[in-house]
Protein backbone atom coordinates (compact mmCIF):
# COMPACT_ATOMS: atom_id res chain seq x y z
CA UNK A 1 0.00 0.00 0.00
CA UNK A 2 1.28 3.23 -0.82
CA UNK A 3 1.04 6.10 1.75
CA UNK A 4 1.98 9.70 1.59
CA UNK A 5 2.53 11.59 4.89
CA UNK A 6 0.05 14.07 4.72
CA UNK A 7 0.36 16.99 6.98
CA UNK A 8 1.26 20.31 5.02
CA UNK A 9 4.36 22.55 5.51
CA UNK A 10 7.69 22.37 6.78
CA UNK A 11 9.52 20.19 8.68
CA UNK A 12 10.73 20.91 12.06
CA UNK A 13 14.23 22.93 10.84
CA UNK A 14 15.81 23.60 14.41
CA UNK A 15 15.90 21.27 17.69
CA UNK A 16 17.12 21.18 20.86
CA UNK A 17 19.30 17.97 22.19
CA UNK A 18 21.19 17.35 25.16
CA UNK A 19 24.22 18.86 23.47
CA UNK A 20 22.91 21.84 22.22
CA UNK A 21 20.96 22.98 19.60
CA UNK A 22 20.46 21.75 15.83
CA UNK A 23 19.73 23.13 12.38
CA UNK A 24 18.91 20.94 9.60
CA UNK A 25 18.79 21.78 5.82
CA UNK A 26 15.57 20.84 3.17
CA UNK A 27 15.36 17.48 1.83
CA UNK A 28 15.08 17.20 -1.81
CA UNK A 29 11.48 17.09 -0.64
CA UNK A 30 11.68 20.31 1.06
CA UNK A 31 8.61 19.35 3.11
CA UNK A 32 11.15 17.17 4.58
CA UNK A 33 14.19 18.23 7.19
CA UNK A 34 17.59 16.19 7.37
CA UNK A 35 20.13 17.11 9.96
CA UNK A 36 23.54 15.50 9.33
CA UNK A 37 26.40 14.83 11.59
CA UNK A 38 24.88 15.39 15.39
CA UNK A 39 27.42 14.11 17.54
CA UNK A 40 26.01 11.39 19.70
CA UNK A 41 28.99 10.64 21.92
CA UNK A 42 32.30 12.30 22.58
CA UNK A 43 35.03 12.31 19.38
CA UNK A 44 37.07 8.45 20.42
CA UNK A 45 40.48 9.14 19.87
CA UNK A 46 43.63 9.47 21.73
CA UNK A 47 43.21 8.52 25.20
CA UNK A 48 39.37 7.46 24.12
CA UNK A 49 40.49 5.25 21.75
CA UNK A 50 39.62 1.55 22.58
CA UNK A 51 37.03 2.71 25.51
CA UNK A 52 33.43 2.87 25.95
CA UNK A 53 31.87 5.68 23.96
CA UNK A 54 31.95 9.00 26.05
CA UNK A 55 28.64 12.13 26.23
CA UNK A 56 29.24 14.17 23.51
CA UNK A 57 30.25 17.87 24.30
CA UNK A 58 27.75 20.75 25.07
CA UNK A 59 28.35 23.72 22.39
CA UNK A 60 26.80 26.97 22.51
CA UNK A 61 24.36 28.57 19.70
CA UNK A 62 22.98 26.50 17.28
CA UNK A 63 24.87 23.97 15.24
CA UNK A 64 24.71 23.89 11.75
CA UNK A 65 24.11 20.27 10.70
CA UNK A 66 23.86 20.29 7.10
CA UNK A 67 26.95 17.84 6.07
CA UNK A 68 27.88 14.26 6.86
CA UNK A 69 30.79 13.82 9.13
CA UNK A 70 33.38 12.01 7.81
CA UNK A 71 33.71 8.06 7.55
CA UNK A 72 34.93 5.77 10.56
CA UNK A 73 37.92 4.38 9.52
CA UNK A 74 37.62 1.16 7.40
CA UNK A 75 39.46 -2.00 7.46
CA UNK A 76 38.32 -3.10 4.29
CA UNK A 77 41.16 -3.36 1.63
CA UNK A 78 40.62 -0.83 -1.14
CA UNK A 79 38.80 -2.10 -3.95
CA UNK A 80 36.51 -1.17 -6.44
CA UNK A 81 33.20 -0.28 -5.49
CA UNK A 82 34.11 0.62 -1.69
CA UNK A 83 31.06 2.28 -0.33
CA UNK A 84 33.41 3.99 2.69
CA UNK A 85 35.79 7.00 0.91
CA UNK A 86 39.52 6.14 2.41
CA UNK A 87 40.32 9.36 1.67
CA UNK A 88 37.40 11.02 4.05
CA UNK A 89 37.87 8.46 7.23
CA UNK A 90 38.35 9.58 10.90
CA UNK A 91 38.59 7.82 14.03
CA UNK A 92 36.41 11.49 14.93
CA UNK A 93 33.25 9.37 13.74
CA UNK A 94 30.58 8.89 16.62
CA UNK A 95 27.64 11.27 14.61
CA UNK A 96 24.27 10.20 13.27
CA UNK A 97 21.73 11.48 11.01
CA UNK A 98 17.96 12.69 11.29
CA UNK A 99 15.48 12.62 8.70
CA UNK A 100 12.20 13.65 9.92
CA UNK A 101 9.06 14.64 7.93
CA UNK A 102 7.01 16.29 12.07
CA UNK A 103 5.87 19.53 11.68
CA UNK A 104 6.42 19.90 15.24
CA UNK A 105 7.80 17.99 18.12
CA UNK A 106 4.55 16.96 19.58
CA UNK A 107 3.27 14.69 16.24
CA UNK A 108 5.16 11.33 18.49
CA UNK A 109 6.22 9.68 14.98
CA UNK A 110 7.20 6.34 14.54
CA UNK A 111 11.47 6.10 14.71
CA UNK A 112 13.42 3.34 12.89
CA UNK A 113 17.36 3.46 13.25
CA UNK A 114 18.98 1.41 11.01
CA UNK A 115 22.54 0.07 11.51
CA UNK A 116 24.44 -0.45 8.32
CA UNK A 117 26.20 -3.57 7.41
CA UNK A 118 30.06 -4.02 6.35
CA UNK A 119 31.17 -7.84 7.68
CA UNK A 120 32.01 -5.43 11.30
CA UNK A 121 34.65 -4.06 9.61
CA UNK A 122 33.47 -0.78 7.69
CA UNK A 123 30.78 1.12 6.70
CA UNK A 124 29.36 4.22 6.32
CA UNK A 125 25.99 6.07 7.17
CA UNK A 126 26.85 8.74 4.77
CA UNK A 127 26.03 6.38 1.77
CA UNK A 128 23.15 7.76 -0.81
CA UNK A 129 21.43 4.29 -0.79
CA UNK A 130 20.75 4.85 3.28
CA UNK A 131 18.66 8.16 2.44
CA UNK A 132 15.57 8.37 4.58
CA UNK A 133 12.75 10.66 2.73
CA UNK A 134 11.55 7.76 1.62
CA UNK A 135 10.48 6.87 5.07
CA UNK A 136 10.01 10.47 5.77
CA UNK A 137 6.92 10.18 3.47
CA UNK A 138 5.30 7.45 5.15
CA UNK A 139 5.29 9.32 8.27
CA UNK A 140 8.31 7.95 9.95
CA UNK A 141 12.19 9.31 11.04
CA UNK A 142 14.65 7.80 10.38
CA UNK A 143 18.19 7.64 11.85
CA UNK A 144 21.00 6.49 10.42
CA UNK A 145 24.55 6.48 12.61
CA UNK A 146 28.31 5.45 12.37
CA UNK A 147 30.37 3.45 14.69
CA UNK A 148 33.32 2.27 15.50
CA UNK A 149 34.64 -1.24 13.35
CA UNK A 150 37.60 -3.52 13.19
CA UNK A 151 40.09 -2.81 15.02
CA UNK A 152 39.10 0.18 16.10
CA UNK A 153 35.98 -1.52 17.53
CA UNK A 154 36.63 -4.58 18.60
CA UNK A 155 39.88 -5.05 20.03
CA UNK A 156 39.85 -6.48 23.17
CA UNK A 157 42.85 -7.24 25.54
CA UNK A 158 44.05 -7.92 29.10
CA UNK A 159 45.34 -4.01 29.65
CA UNK A 160 41.97 -2.68 28.39
CA UNK A 161 39.89 -5.05 30.61
CA UNK A 162 41.63 -4.35 33.62
CA UNK A 163 41.17 -0.55 32.95
CA UNK A 164 37.53 -0.94 31.83
CA UNK A 165 36.29 -1.03 35.67
CA UNK A 166 34.03 -4.49 34.65
CA UNK A 167 37.01 -6.56 33.75
CA UNK A 168 36.22 -6.93 30.16
CA UNK A 169 36.91 -5.38 26.76
CA UNK A 170 36.05 -5.26 22.94
CA UNK A 171 32.72 -5.15 21.93
CA UNK A 172 33.00 -1.17 21.63
CA UNK A 173 31.19 -1.64 18.30
CA UNK A 174 28.21 -2.14 19.71
CA UNK A 175 28.21 0.03 22.87
CA UNK A 176 28.73 2.60 20.25
CA UNK A 177 25.27 1.24 18.43
CA UNK A 178 23.97 1.05 22.17
CA UNK A 179 24.66 4.66 22.67
CA UNK A 180 23.07 6.09 19.24
CA UNK A 181 20.24 4.39 20.27
CA UNK A 182 20.00 5.48 23.92
CA UNK A 183 20.50 8.82 22.30
CA UNK A 184 17.75 8.76 19.75
CA UNK A 185 15.37 7.59 22.67
CA UNK A 186 16.60 10.78 24.83
CA UNK A 187 16.39 13.06 21.87
CA UNK A 188 14.23 12.15 19.41
CA UNK A 189 10.85 13.89 20.78
CA UNK A 190 12.24 17.33 20.07
CA UNK A 191 12.34 16.43 16.19
CA UNK A 192 8.72 14.81 16.68
CA UNK A 193 9.24 11.45 17.54
CA UNK A 194 8.12 8.95 19.50
CA UNK A 195 10.84 7.41 22.10
CA UNK A 196 8.27 4.95 22.73
CA UNK A 197 8.14 3.74 19.26
CA UNK A 198 11.55 2.90 18.14
CA UNK A 199 12.58 0.42 15.73
CA UNK A 200 15.82 -0.97 15.23
CA UNK A 201 17.14 -2.72 11.79
CA UNK A 202 19.94 -3.66 9.94
CA UNK A 203 21.31 -5.72 7.21
CA UNK A 204 24.23 -7.97 6.86
CA UNK A 205 26.52 -7.57 9.89
CA UNK A 206 24.10 -4.92 10.57
CA UNK A 207 21.79 -7.47 11.18
CA UNK A 208 24.03 -9.47 13.30
CA UNK A 209 24.43 -6.27 15.02
CA UNK A 210 20.79 -6.14 16.08
CA UNK A 211 20.86 -10.02 17.30
CA UNK A 212 23.43 -9.00 19.76
CA UNK A 213 21.99 -5.50 20.80
CA UNK A 214 18.74 -7.73 21.64
CA UNK A 215 20.55 -10.31 23.71
CA UNK A 216 22.47 -7.11 25.55
CA UNK A 217 20.99 -6.24 29.03
CA UNK A 218 22.51 -2.86 28.28
CA UNK A 219 19.83 -1.82 26.12
CA UNK A 220 16.67 -3.32 27.55
CA UNK A 221 13.74 -1.17 27.16
CA UNK A 222 15.47 1.25 24.87
CA UNK A 223 13.15 -0.21 22.08
CA UNK A 224 10.17 -2.16 21.25
CA UNK A 225 10.75 -3.86 17.45
CA UNK A 226 13.94 -5.04 15.32
CA UNK A 227 13.73 -6.20 11.93
CA UNK A 228 16.76 -8.36 11.16
CA UNK A 229 17.57 -8.93 7.33
CA UNK A 230 20.16 -11.33 6.58
CA UNK A 231 22.11 -12.25 9.44
CA UNK A 232 24.01 -15.39 9.71
CA UNK A 233 24.44 -15.04 13.73
CA UNK A 234 21.74 -17.51 14.89
CA UNK A 235 24.06 -20.29 14.18
CA UNK A 236 27.38 -21.84 15.58
CA UNK A 237 30.29 -20.82 14.11
CA UNK A 238 33.76 -22.85 14.67
CA UNK A 239 37.15 -21.86 13.66
CA UNK A 240 37.28 -18.73 11.30
CA UNK A 241 34.48 -17.09 11.35
CA UNK A 242 33.39 -16.79 14.62
CA UNK A 243 31.18 -14.44 15.79
CA UNK A 244 31.44 -14.22 19.38
CA UNK A 245 34.71 -15.23 21.48
CA UNK A 246 35.28 -15.76 24.88
CA UNK A 247 37.21 -12.97 26.59
CA UNK A 248 40.39 -15.37 27.34
CA UNK A 249 40.72 -15.94 23.66
CA UNK A 250 39.77 -12.61 22.33
CA UNK A 251 42.14 -10.87 24.97
CA UNK A 252 44.80 -13.72 23.19
CA UNK A 253 44.28 -12.44 19.73
CA UNK A 254 44.13 -8.56 21.06
CA UNK A 255 47.65 -9.61 23.00
CA UNK A 256 48.97 -10.73 19.13
CA UNK A 257 47.90 -7.71 16.93
CA UNK A 258 49.87 -5.22 19.83
CA UNK A 259 52.85 -7.46 19.37
CA UNK A 260 52.52 -7.49 15.20
CA UNK A 261 52.12 -3.53 15.22
CA UNK A 262 55.84 -3.53 16.98
CA UNK A 263 54.21 -2.20 20.53
CA UNK A 264 54.69 -3.42 23.49
CA UNK A 265 51.36 -2.19 25.49
CA UNK A 266 48.50 -0.44 25.26
CA UNK A 267 49.46 3.12 25.69
CA UNK A 268 51.74 2.62 22.46
CA UNK A 269 49.34 1.17 20.29
CA UNK A 270 47.01 4.39 21.29
CA UNK A 271 49.62 6.51 19.50
CA UNK A 272 49.86 4.44 16.42
CA UNK A 273 48.55 5.19 13.43
CA UNK A 274 45.67 3.96 11.40
CA UNK A 275 47.45 3.29 9.08
CA UNK A 276 50.00 0.75 10.96
CA UNK A 277 46.57 -0.45 12.51
CA UNK A 278 44.82 -1.57 8.88
CA UNK A 279 48.46 -2.34 7.59
CA UNK A 280 48.78 -4.78 10.57
CA UNK A 281 45.12 -5.91 10.37
CA UNK A 282 45.14 -6.84 6.36
CA UNK A 283 48.87 -8.66 6.78
CA UNK A 284 47.35 -10.91 9.86
CA UNK A 285 46.68 -14.33 8.56
CA UNK A 286 43.74 -14.04 10.62
CA UNK A 287 42.50 -11.56 7.96
CA UNK A 288 38.67 -10.43 8.57
CA UNK A 289 37.91 -12.81 10.68
CA UNK A 290 40.67 -12.19 13.14
CA UNK A 291 37.66 -9.25 15.31
CA UNK A 292 34.49 -10.46 16.35
CA UNK A 293 32.29 -9.71 19.70
CA UNK A 294 33.20 -10.55 23.08
CA UNK A 295 31.36 -12.29 25.67
CA UNK A 296 32.68 -9.73 28.26
CA UNK A 297 30.60 -10.46 30.89
CA UNK A 298 28.80 -6.80 30.88
CA UNK A 299 27.64 -6.39 27.49
CA UNK A 300 27.25 -9.85 26.71
CA UNK A 301 27.02 -12.03 30.10
CA UNK A 302 26.47 -14.57 28.07
CA UNK A 303 26.72 -16.25 24.41
CA UNK A 304 24.16 -14.37 22.29
CA UNK A 305 23.48 -17.12 20.22
CA UNK A 306 22.55 -18.92 23.31
CA UNK A 307 20.84 -16.15 25.00
CA UNK A 308 18.19 -16.50 21.26
CA UNK A 309 18.08 -19.94 21.69
CA UNK A 310 17.15 -19.52 25.59
CA UNK A 311 14.63 -17.26 24.98
CA UNK A 312 16.56 -14.50 27.04
CA UNK A 313 16.30 -12.08 23.87
CA UNK A 314 14.62 -8.86 24.48
CA UNK A 315 10.52 -9.93 24.69
CA UNK A 316 10.01 -7.33 21.76
CA UNK A 317 8.61 -7.30 18.48
CA UNK A 318 10.89 -8.96 15.79
CA UNK A 319 10.67 -9.06 11.94
CA UNK A 320 13.06 -11.66 9.94
CA UNK A 321 14.16 -12.58 6.85
CA UNK A 322 16.29 -12.16 3.69
CA UNK A 323 16.24 -9.89 1.31
CA UNK A 324 15.69 -9.05 -2.09
CA UNK A 325 18.55 -9.99 -4.40
CA UNK A 326 20.25 -11.63 -1.47
CA UNK A 327 24.38 -11.30 -2.45
CA UNK A 328 24.25 -10.13 -5.48
CA UNK A 329 27.16 -7.64 -5.95
CA UNK A 330 28.57 -8.72 -2.64
CA UNK A 331 30.79 -6.37 -0.81
CA UNK A 332 30.15 -4.31 -3.52
CA UNK A 333 31.79 -5.98 -6.26
CA UNK A 334 30.26 -5.93 -9.70
CA UNK A 335 29.14 -9.14 -11.90
CA UNK A 336 28.02 -11.10 -9.36
CA UNK A 337 24.37 -11.58 -10.31
CA UNK A 338 22.13 -14.92 -10.00
CA UNK A 339 24.26 -15.72 -6.97
CA UNK A 340 21.66 -17.10 -4.60
CA UNK A 341 20.53 -19.92 -7.13
CA UNK A 342 17.41 -22.33 -6.91
CA UNK A 343 19.90 -25.25 -6.40
CA UNK A 344 21.90 -22.99 -3.09
CA UNK A 345 18.22 -22.53 -1.93
CA UNK A 346 17.39 -26.05 -1.83
CA UNK A 347 20.02 -27.15 -0.59
CA UNK A 348 20.05 -24.31 2.57
CA UNK A 349 16.50 -25.91 3.08
CA UNK A 350 17.68 -28.85 4.35
CA UNK A 351 18.84 -26.90 7.24
CA UNK A 352 14.59 -26.98 8.01
CA UNK A 353 14.57 -30.42 8.33
CA UNK A 354 10.62 -31.66 8.15
CA UNK A 355 9.97 -28.42 7.86
CA UNK A 356 11.92 -27.63 4.58
CA UNK A 357 9.00 -27.92 2.35
CA UNK A 358 7.41 -24.90 4.31
CA UNK A 359 10.29 -22.77 3.90
CA UNK A 360 10.86 -23.30 -0.11
CA UNK A 361 7.05 -22.45 -0.31
CA UNK A 362 7.65 -19.11 1.75
CA UNK A 363 10.75 -17.93 -0.56
CA UNK A 364 8.30 -19.03 -3.74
Amino acid sequence: MRYTYGKTGTAIREADTESGRVRGLPGNNRSFTVFKGIPYAAPPVGELRWRPPQPAPKWDGVRECCYFSRDPVNFFPPFPGRIADENNESEDCLYLNIWTPAKSSDEKLPVLVWIYGGGMMGGTAASSVYDGEGFCKRGVILVTFNYRTGVLGLLAHPELSEESGYGGSGNYYFMDQMAAIKWVKRNIANFGGDPDRITIFGHSSGAIAVTGICASPLSKGDFIGAAIQSSAVLRDFDGVGEIYLALDKAEQRGMDFVRRCGCSNISELRNASTDLLKKTFWEWPLGRHAFCGTIDGYVFPASPVHAWYTGAAHDIRYLCGTAEDEENGLFGFPGVPNYLTREMLSEYANNFGEKKDDFLKFCE
